[in-house]
C-alpha cells in the first residue's frame, strides 16, 4: 500500500485494531484517530468483506450489496473468481480488495464519505 492510495477518513488496521486516518505526512508518518502515529509499513489495509459492506449500510440481496440510502445506484458484488466489483449506472470497476479502496471510490463517485452506519 502506498500513501498516495490513502485519504483522510480511511479505515486501516493497526497493531491496536481498526483506526481512522486523520493525517498523512510527507515523511511517511500516518496520524490515526486513536492517538497513535504509525509509519506506512506499520499499518495494513482492511480486506473488504461482506461484514464490512453491511457495516457501511449496504443491503444484501442475493450476493449483491446495494446502497439504498443514496440517490445513486451503487452496487458491490463478487465475481465468479471471488473478487469484489463496484458499479453504478456509469462505471464497473473490478478487483476491489480493501475497505479504503471502496471508501475512495465511493467518495469519488458520490462526493459523500462512506461511514459505518449506526446499528
Amino acid at each position: 500500500m502506498k500513501n498516495t492510495e490513502l485519504r483522510i477518513g480511511n479505515l486501516l488496521n493497526t497493531s491496536f485494531g481498526v483506526s481512522v486516518l486523520i493525517g498523512i505526512y510527507s515523511d511517511g508518518v500516518l496520524e490515526l484517530e486513536d492517538g497513535n502515529e504509525n509509519v506506512l509499513n506499520e499499518v495494513e489495509p482492511i480486506p473488504l468483506t461482506e461484514e464490512w459492506l453491511l457495516k457501511f449500510g449496504f443491503d444484501e440481496d442475493m450476493r449483491l450489496f446495494e446502497a439504498p440510502h443514496l440517490d445513486k445506484n451503487i452496487t458491490v458484488a463478487k465475481d465468479n473468481d471471488g473478487n469484489w466489483e463496484f458499479c453504478n449506472d456509469a462505471w464497473w470497476l473490478r478487483d476491489i480488495k480493501h475497505v479504503h479502496q471502496l471508501q475512495n471510490l465511493y467518495f469519488a463517485l458520490t462526493g459523500n464519505e462512506l461511514t459505518i452506519k449506526e446499528q
